[in-house]
């Protein structure tokens, strides 16, 4: 749970601009550099608010504010480019609309 919390405060500062799986561990990328803690992705995925962020791939969590640009198949959120696994697609193109 303290994972969880740590990350709710980061993006109540909205600094969080993605977040990938390392198994049982995520990196949290933010406006100030990155971040490991010892968390589940899918678990800060059921946590973070939905209206915010988005799965695109069975690794990566996405800032939807910080996106700068996607395509069917890669998101680039503040010049990294993220690939959109195919299970995520369609998320991605509802994002687009």
């Amino acid at each position: 749970m303290e994972g969880f919390s740590f990350a709710k405060g980061l993006h109540r500062n909205n600094s969080i601009v993605y977040i990938e799986g390392l198994g049982d561990y995520v990196k949290i990328f933010t406006t100030n550099g990155a971040l490991v803690s010892y968390e589940q992705l899918a678990y800060l995925e059921e946590k973070l608010p939905e209206e915010h962020f988005l799965r695109v791939h069975k690794s990566y969590i996405i800032c939807m504010d910080k996106v700068r640009a996607f395509s069917g198949s890669a998101v680039k959120v503040s010049g990294k480019q993220i690939p959109a696994g195919r299970t995520y697609k369609e998320r991605l193109a509802r994002f687009g609309r």
